[in-house]
Parts: C-alpha cells; sequence; structure tokens
C-alpha cells in the first residue's frame, strides 16, 4: 500500500454513503451543456478537468470548506466506474476523501 491509498474509499458501506450524496446532487445520466444538478444551485463553478487534478485548486476548495465548517471534502471520479473497474482491479475506490490540512503537495501525490 503506498502512502495515499488510506485517503481513498475502501469500504463498501462509506462508498453507498458518497455515492447517496453524489446522486442526491447531480444527475449523472446528464451533460454538460444540459442541467447536471438536481436543483438549482445559486452559487456554482465549473473548472477545466486539469485544473482539478492540481494543487492550484486547493485554495478554492479550503475557502469553500471553511465557508461550511467543513473538516473534509470528495473528489470523486465517476468514469472509470468506481465499482465495475476501479473496485475490482484496485480494491479500492476512486474516491479520495481528504482534509482541509492536506498539502498541494499531498493532494497531487494522492491523485
Amino acid at each position: 500500500m503506498n502512502q495515499y491509498e488510506h485517503l481513498f474509499v475502501r469500504s463498501e458501506k462509506e462508498f453507498r454513503f458518497y455515492q447517496n450524496l453524489v446522486d442526491h446532487v447531480f444527475d449523472q445520466n446528464k451533460r454538460l451543456p444540459q442541467q447536471v444538478f438536481r436543483k438549482n444551485f445559486d452559487c456554482f463553478l465549473f473548472q477545466e478537468f486539469e485544473w482539478a487534478l492540481s494543487d492550484d485548486i486547493l485554495p478554492t476548495i479550503k475557502d469553500l470548506l471553511n465557508s461550511t465548517s467543513d473538516r473534509e471534502f470528495l473528489t470523486a471520479v465517476l468514469k472509470p466506474d468506481p465499482v465495475d473497474y476501479y473496485f475490482k482491479e484496485f480494491g479500492y475506490y476512486n474516491w479520495l476523501k481528504a482534509s482541509v490540512n492536506i498539502s498541494g503537495e499531498d493532494y497531487v501525490n494522492a491523485l
């Protein structure tokens, strides 16, 4: 196990919990430019995929976490399939659960 694998969702129960949250917010049958949210949000931000996979996104994530008093965030990749492909191949889900205190270097290395 590498030093970052502990950041990934490993149990089916935990995965199902987060899957329900994601399904509550997003309609995974829709693609941009369609309405991908299940309900209207007054504020949201779309960025290039590469930005989400770099440490440049962390200040924005940390600002959002501070605004909501959350201590963790989830980076969830929907394709390839987290169950049928990723868990089957690697034994954990390709969903990263990180603390507000994660460093940019650790975030990028985990991804």
